[in-house]
C-alpha cells in the first residue's frame, strides 16, 4: 500500500504547526480581549442536525461527509462551525445573553479539491447571540482589524451597509 494523504488533506510538520499554533493563539488573545469566550464543539454530529438549515437539494449537502455508527445512526462530519454552535446555544438554555463566542477548529467538505479549497481545513468563527445592535458589526470590524494587525497582515476592510452607517451616526 502506498503511504499518502487523502487528496485535499495535509500533514503539518513541526515548523508548519508552530506557525498554525501561533496564528490560533494570537487570534484567541484578540478575541478574549473583546470579551469573546472560546468553545469547542464536536466534529461528529447527527446528519439531520447538519442538514437542518438546508433543503434536500442544497449544494452544501453534497459536500457533507456522511457516515453511520455501529447503531446505524446517520452521522456527519461538520462542514462549518455555525450549525454546531446553533446546537450549543439550543442545548445550553442557561447561557447569559448576549453570549460572545469564538471557535477555531477543523471542518470537512467532500467537494472538488483545487487551489485554496481542501477537504479538511481550519475555520475561525466569531459570533454574538442575543444582541440586536448594529454597533456589534462595528465591534467585529475592529476585532478583525486588530486580529490581522496582531498577525502583521495589512488589510483594508470595506463594508457597504447603510444601516450600520446610520447606527454609527446615531451613536455619535
Amino acid at each position: 500500500m502506498e503511504m499518502k494523504n487523502v487528496k485535499g488533506s495535509y500533514d503539518y510538520g513541526i515548523n508548519e504547526e508552530r506557525v498554525r499554533s501561533y496564528i490560533r493563539n494570537t487570534l484567541a488573545k484578540v478575541f478574549v480581549k473583546y470579551g469573546y469566550q472560546g468553545i469547542e464543539t464536536p466534529i461528529i454530529n447527527y446528519y439531520d442536525l447538519m442538514a437542518l438549515k438546508y433543503n434536500d437539494d442544497a449544494e452544501i449537502l453534497n459536500e457533507v461527509y456522511k457516515l453511520s455508527d455501529q447503531g446505524g445512526r446517520k452521522l456527519a462530519l461538520r462542514y462549518d462551525l455555525t450549525v454546531p454552535f446553533a446546537k450549543y446555544i439550543a442545548m445550553n438554555k442557561d447561557l447569559v445573553l448576549p453570549f460572545k463566542r469564538f471557535e477555531i477548529g477543523n471542518v470537512f467538505r467532500d467537494g472538488p479539491v483545487k487551489v485554496g479549497r481542501n477537504r479538511e481545513f481550519i475555520q475561525c468563527d466569531v459570533d454574538v447571540v442575543g444582541l440586536d445592535n448594529r454597533m456589534i458589526e462595528a465591534e467585529l470590524m475592529a476585532l478583525y482589524i486588530e486580529g490581522y494587525k496582531a498577525l502583521d497582515i495589512d488589510v483594508v476592510l470595506k463594508y457597504n451597509n447603510r444601516k450600520i452607517m446610520q447606527g454609527m451616526i446615531e451613536n455619535e
